[in-house]
């Protein structure tokens, strides 16, 4: 965002986070980062107990108001709903590939549907790498639901197009470049 930004390494299991304003950059491995987030995640349920034992000396007035203000996040409110993704069966052409419909189902209706394509020359063994990086990242969710992480991965291909919430995202261009190992470094 702005003037800072992540590298993500999956061959060396780093992050590099760089500040190109203050012309700084940090790095953390991916097991730093895991434990890093145990420890949130931790702290969170420690919070969560703290919060529940509050709650109960609150008026049903208090209580309500913050439900409405935690959502799901709240001590016994229940999770989000179970996170599907079905094919369709539906071909289309876009951006000149082939692409198969996906739609994400949560709670018995669709919410997202996801138009990919295994046309990709070379997509395929990055995307098991990416599939690797997104289980590690799903594991680290201090909340604990990984459903939704678990059942996108469950997607074959690219994603060409995406329609979530009447917003439709298109890759317009795939370009097949050689890069140096070297851009991927920090600065």
């Amino acid at each position: 965002a702005g003037d800072q930004g992540i590298i993500i390494r999956l061959d060396r299991k780093l992050f590099i986070l760089v500040n190109d304003a203050k012309k700084e950059y940090s790095e953390m491995t991916f097991d730093e980062m895991e434990a890093a987030m145990k420890k949130v995640g931790g702290a969170m349920g420690g919070a969560m107990a703290k919060m529940e034992k509050q709650m109960a000396d609150m008026t049903p007035e208090q209580q309500k108001m913050m439900k409405e203000m935690m959502g799901d996040k709240m001590p016994g409110m229940k999770k989000r709903g179970k996170i599907e993704v079905s094919k369709t069966g539906e071909k289309q052409n876009i951006s000149g590939y082939s692409c198969a419909k996906n739609v994400v189902i949560r709670d018995g209706k669709e919410f997202m549907a996801l138009w990919t394509t295994t046309g990709i020359k070379g997509f395929a063994a990055m995307g098991e790498e990416m599939k690797e990086f997104g289980k590690r990242m799903a594991a680290m969710n201090p909340m604990g639901d990984q459903s939704e992480s678990e059942a996108m991965m469950s997607v074959e291909g690219f994603t060409i197009q995406t329609e979530i919430a009447g917003v439709t995202t298109v890759v317009t261009k795939v370009e097949e470049a050689s890069i140096s190992i070297d851009t991927f470094e920090a600065p």
